[in-house]
């Protein structure tokens, strides 16, 4: 678990002078192994964003051979970095609203 934080929070550090990263474990059904990594800035004028990777399956040995598996620390970086990605460019846009509710926002 430490490394898999340690691995987070150095995916995420680009986004802020302080990351916090806590790490959770959510009860599954039977047979449903996923990890996802969900992200929460907060600005400086208070100001909260949120982005996120997809679940994605966890590998078993015998499962998933060939698909580009890996440690859990470098499944976790590679989630990570997705949503860090995601994030930096709706912060980038100095935008009070990610951008998809923008367009909503929008009226004639």
């Amino acid at each position: 678990q430490a490394a898999i934080v340690q691995a987070v929070r150095e995916a995420l550090k680009g986004l802020a002078p302080q990351v916090d990263v806590e790490f959770k474990q959510a009860p599954a059904p039977n047979h449903a192994w996923k990890y996802w990594v969900d992200v929460v800035v907060e600005t400086s004028t208070g100001a909260l964003f949120h982005g996120g990777s997809e679940p994605q399956d966890l590998p078993w040995p015998g499962k998933g051979k060939g698909k580009g598996g890996g440690s859990l620390p470098d499944l976790f970086w590679s989630a990570a970095e997705k949503a860090s990605k995601y994030l930096q460019g709706q912060l980038a846009s100095g935008a009070a609203v990610e951008v998809h509710l923008a367009d909503q926002l929008i009226l004639p």
